[in-house]
């Protein structure tokens, strides 16, 4: 007969084998975590991440998985954060009548975007098609107020006295910034697609809020006038941002300086406990300069013992008729200073810097 005991004994050398190597593997997968900490950021459309040597601006809402290690923080969509914090506001005082009767005096929530893309179906140079080769007599261009009217609806007026105020301190894009952008002159033929090309580049700018172009028949029939209908958009601000408790991005921004379309953005980080966070990212944008749709961008960088100038200079093909673009980027990078032991056993400190 067999014996029991020989029987069980094989089962538990392979029970007891089989626990060991469990429990090690175990062990080392949690050391894994521990080593290999993961953080998972949701991010939604337009939100940007800003992480130590670089920024990524979301493009769509997505996941990014980043180990813990790295030091970042999330700027939220100015636009989402602005819907966001006016419903909070409208929500806790629209109960009462007199609280509701303060919100309207002091707060303008943003008004819902009109889509234009989708309220006609056409090709966008189709209402100026009946007019294509007449020549073109003049060219006048009508700015807008930043708040009240708009493109479509210019006879709009605005009543309360601090949204006029606004308006007096705003200073509008300057006229001969604005004809840079238009792909057509005075005594030249008219072209539809130069017209609408024109509306496009004109809007894409980031100091105009909407632009629309009339084209009119003169007195006699033979000529055309044009009218350009523009609006700005109020281009100063300062953002906030707590990243933590001890930590803060300031953002001082002017998008239209002087009404000649220069960009001027300063952003500062400040962390009161960890000085390696404090720093500033400046950038001097200025858009096609001489009408040639030539860009220029100056930055400068200064944060975690990392110094750098960057100078970038680009054109693109922002129009059918553009044949050639390119750009180039000059850029000194001064990384924290190399500590060195001489044989006497002093150190000595050498920055390094390089350029490309």
């Amino acid at each position: 007969m067999l014996n029991k005991k020989n029987i069980i004994k094989p089962f538990l050398v392979i029970i007891i084998t089989i626990l060991f190597f469990f429990s090690h593997g175990l062990t080392y997968s949690q050391n894994n975590i521990f080593y290999n900490v993961i953080d998972t950021l949701s991010l939604q459309k337009g939100d940007k991440l800003v992480l130590p040597d670089t920024s990524i601006v979301i493009h769509s809402d997505t996941t990014i998985y980043i180990p813990s290690q790295i030091k970042y923080h999330i700027k939220k969509n100015p636009e989402t954060v602005s819907e966001n914090f006016y419903k909070k506001i409208e929500e806790k005082y629209s109960g009462k009548k007199w609280s509701k009767k303060m919100y309207n005096l002091f707060f303008r929530p943003p008004a819902k975007s009109y889509n234009r893309y989708n309220a006609v179906n056409r090709q966008s140079e189709i209402p100026f098609s009946k007019y294509k080769g007449y020549p073109i007599k003049t060219i006048s261009i009508k700015k807008l107020q930043v708040f009240g009217p708009s493109v479509y609806d210019t006879n709009i007026t605005i009543q309360k006295w601090y949204i006029k105020k606004a308006n007096q301190l705003h200073i509008n894009t300057r006229t001969i910034i604005l004809k840079k952008s238009l792909l057509f002159k005075e005594g030249q033929q008219l072209n539809p697609i130069d017209i609408s090309e024109s509306e496009r580049i004109i809007r894409s700018l980031p100091y105009i809020r909407d632009v629309k172009i009339y084209v009119k028949p003169d007195e006699t029939g033979n000529y055309v006038d044009i009218i350009v209908i523009t609006q700005d958009l109020w281009t100063l601000g300062v953002e906030v941002e707590m990243t933590n408790i001890n930590s803060a991005v300031i953002d001082v921004f002017n998008k239209n300086i002087a009404g000649l379309g220069h960009q001027q953005t300063n952003t500062i980080y400040y962390n009161y406990k960890d000085n390696n966070y404090n720093g500033y990212n400046g950038y001097y944008k200025i858009k096609n300069q001489f009408g040639a749709f030539i860009n220029t961008e100056l930055n400068y960088y200064n944060r975690y013992q990392n110094e750098k100038i960057r100078l970038n200079i680009s054109r693109g093909f922002y129009t059918p008729q553009i044949k050639y673009a390119g750009g180039f980027t000059i850029m000194q990078n001064g990384l924290p200073p190399v500590e060195t032991v001489t044989k006497e056993k002093s150190i000595i400190k050498s920055p390094i810097k390089y350029n490309y």
